[in-house]
């Protein structure tokens, strides 16, 4: 009950928020990247990051998983995608927000 107040509370407006935000998280020519998880042909999860190239940073912006697919290593596998491609970009130090 109280993580269902707090996320109503801190996301009044998620689908919004979501709607606005979704089409901003791939724009590689700012070095924004999205990887999506499929599992039997239906969507498990997804991940997008972004690189900062000049400072050798890097960050994981959003991770979502499906709730079947919670606890089940889509998260762990999108994150160490989106790990190997910064590293591949040269970055040094990476964050996400919990």
């Amino acid at each position: 009950m109280l993580d269902r107040l707090v996320l109503g509370t801190l996301h009044a407006d998620r689908r919004g928020d979501y709607r606005a935000l979704v089409p901003t998280l791939h724009d590689p020519d700012r070095h924004k990247y999205v990887a999506v998880a499929e599992t039997d042909g239906l969507i498990a999860g997804h991940v997008a990051w972004q690189a900062d190239p000049a400072r050798h940073h890097g960050e994981i912006t959003l991770l979502a998983a499906d709730e079947r697919h919670r606890g089940d290593g889509t998260g762990t596998a999108l994150c160490e995608h989106a790990f190997a491609d910064l590293c591949a970009r040269g970055t040094e130090r990476a964050v996400g927000e919990r």
